[in-house]
């Protein structure tokens, strides 16, 4: 791969944002979203489609079709930001980091048919990325323990594709957790120089600070608006066990709280 040869010609920085989900991820592209216009008068371009906060339906699309949906997406905002005087654009998708797991728990496939899937995904999206951009791929991360408990919260308030106790969901995803491990493959297709990870318990108590200052480079963020939106709000416990013992008793179409 001759990643400094191709990062020569490259003029449109592009900040892909894959996640973890449960660090701040949906308030972070809320405003992301909602500042769009004030954003591109900096010469940053946020990446989204029509009506849609993130990208995360384009990331689905491409792991259930199989069709290549992100060349589309990337050569379409490209154009976009060029037309506005961009340089840098800046798309998120949380599901990128999960891929290999999502496509585990939707086709019921083994732990290495699911890395291997992953390691497929994430090279068929950095072919995907036009030459002219220079891709630089981050991540936030949080403390295991933690992020399990958050996730398990998400996942039974849902009620999409998971009904199990806490154990379960734990041997489900326990690949996920080991951070190493799925972040080498994304240090081993874009290269370990266009691949940032910070820690999400760092950057408390206030993400988006945390990412438009260390990340975007914008220091003074005064002038931004922020949207008054409570996201994946946790359930407590006693809700939360009341939800996951009726999603096993209720139709799927019915599960989502």
């Amino acid at each position: 791969m001759h990643v400094g040869c191709r990062a020569k010609k490259r003029q449109t920085k592009l900040i892909l944002h894959i996640g973890t989900s449960k660090t701040g991820t949906t308030a972070l592209q809320y405003f992301l979203h909602a500042n769009a216009k004030t954003l591109l008068d900096r010469g940053i371009y946020y990446a989204a489609p029509a009506d849609e906060f993130n990208f995360n339906s384009v990331t689905n699309l491409q792991l259930l079709s199989g069709a290549d949906k992100f060349g589309a997406f990337f050569s379409r905002y490209l154009r976009a930001a060029e037309q506005g005087g961009a340089r840098t654009i800046i798309a998120s998708s949380e599901n990128l980091y999960s891929i290999g797991y999502l496509a585990r728990v939707m086709a019921k496939r083994s732990s290495a048919d699911a890395l291997s899937e992953e390691w497929n995904s994430i090279e068929r999206l950095r072919a995907s990325i036009p030459a002219e951009m220079e891709c630089r791929v981050l991540c936030y991360v949080r403390r295991p323990d933690h992020w399990l408990e958050s996730m398990y919260n998400q996942n039974v308030k849902r009620g999409v594709l998971f009904a199990g106790d806490i154990i379960d969901y734990l041997n489900t995803i326990e690949d996920m957790l080991d951070y190493s491990r799925c972040l080498s493959i994304w240090r081993e297709v874009f290269g370990s120089s266009a691949c940032s990870v910070r820690v999400y318990e760092s950057a408390l108590p206030n993400l988006i600070d945390d990412f438009m200052k260390s990340v975007v480079g914008i220091k003074d963020i005064s002038p931004f608006i922020r949207p008054h939106i409570r996201a994946n709000e946790r359930l407590s416990r006693d809700l939360l066990e009341y939800k996951r013992l009726r999603n096993e008793q209720i139709p799927f179409s019915k599960r989502l709280l």
